[in-house]
């Protein structure tokens, strides 16, 4: 080693110090950034699983919410069935009623004419007479019982109003 001379040893030795030093850099550089990295990688997992956690919170939440949704469409079905059979029902005996009108508007009719000869027929007349007291004592019992059936029906709809269930149509 005799004819390298001095200066360019140097300057080798300055080239390996300056590699090690720039090594030595890049290295503690990798490695703070390796650990900031982790860090926010460690971050991220953490909250990543608070919103698994809150997923599932939510589901649940969910899954009860659907239950409920589902029990208040089938009561409301339900109580929309009953409704429809509740008018129908009323409807019925409004039909009876016209026609139990209309039997005694008959009847009356059949008096009237029957007023004039009430000397020959007073035994028919007397039958017709207890013939209009039950058609009346119908009347009333049916009309009772429409009454009966109207408060059963704002019952009804005041207890789905009340629960937001559906909207009532006026039925009087």
């Amino acid at each position: 080693m005799g004819y390298i001379k001095k200066t360019q040893t140097l300057i080798l030795l300055l080239m390996l110090a300056i590699s090690l030093i720039a090594f030595g850099s890049t290295a503690i550089f990798y490695e703070q950034s390796l650990d900031r990295l982790t860090g926010e990688i460690s971050e991220n997992k953490n909250k990543i699983t608070g919103l698994e956690n809150t997923l599932a919170d939510l589901y649940i939440n969910f899954t009860a919410i659907s239950g409920k949704y589902d029990l208040k469409v089938k009561t409301e079905a339900e109580l929309s069935e009953k409704y429809t059979d509740i008018k129908g029902f009323k409807e019925s005996l409004e039909y009876q009623n016209f026609n139990i009108s209309s039997e005694l508007n008959i009847t009356k009719k059949d008096l009237i004419s029957s007023q004039a000869d009430v000397l020959e027929l007073r035994d028919e007349v007397d039958d017709l007479n207890i013939q209009m007291a039950a058609f009346s004592q119908r009347v009333d019992n049916l009309t009772d019982e429409l009454d009966d059936i109207t408060d059963d029906i704002e019952d009804i709809c005041g207890d789905a109003v009340s629960l937001n269930i559906s909207k009532c149509e006026d039925y009087t």
